[in-house]
């Protein structure tokens, strides 16, 4: 069974795990709605390491159905999707599922809270949802995607393993003035919903 970087700090958290294709991730940290109401009202933080990641260099942009394909340059992609398609996604390109760790931050003040740790403009016009780019998150290089959720602006945080419990504290440190709540698996479902 194979565990998030942060697997300790989630333990320390009292968090409920499920799992997921071969990990143990968080679903909840006691109740699954209020995390999902506080990541409606202000923002929400999950740890989504399990999600499948795929470094692809190629020509033209790589179709794969159950993916989200991200144009990070030149011939250079970057397929997310479900844990259960890890292995039909490595077929397009490099495996680095378990080399970076993957957080969602979620939510009406996500931006508010990355805008303390990042220089990036993330103003819809400047970083409109499908929109990717690599830069510094608390002095951490991260790939930073936006992947909106309904009508929540959403941003997918991909950095190294070694640097995921700097990066996660970091953020809760930067998101306490906005309401910023670590949230499981399940609020992060219901906020698709």
């Amino acid at each position: 069974m194979r565990q998030s970087a942060l697997h300790r700090w989630h333990v320390a958290a009292q968090a409920q795990f499920l799992e997921a294709a071969g990990w143990q991730v968080p679903a909840h940290y006691g109740d699954p709605e209020p995390e999902a109401a506080a990541a409606r009202a202000g923002a929400g933080l999950a740890d989504l390491s399990n999600l499948a990641k795929v470094d692809v260099c190629a020509t033209a942009p790589p179709a794969a159905a159950s993916a989200t394909c991200w144009v990070l340059g030149h011939r250079h992609y970057l397929l997310t999707g479900p844990p259960e398609e890890r292995a039909a996604l490595a077929e397009h390109g490099i495996d680095v599922t378990s080399v970076f760790a993957a957080f969602l931050l979620i939510g009406p003040r996500s931006r508010d809270v990355l805008g303390k740790l990042s220089s990036v403009p993330l103003a819809d016009r400047s970083f409109p949802n499908g929109a990717a780019t690599q830069t510094s998150v608390a002095h951490v290089h991260t790939t930073i995607l936006r992947q909106d959720r309904r009508t929540l602006p959403a941003f997918l945080l991909l950095a190294a393993r070694d640097y995921a419990g700097h990066l996660w504290e970091a953020i809760l440190h930067a998101g306490q003035e906005y309401g910023l709540a670590p949230i499981g698996g399940e609020a992060a479902a219901r906020l698709e919903e």
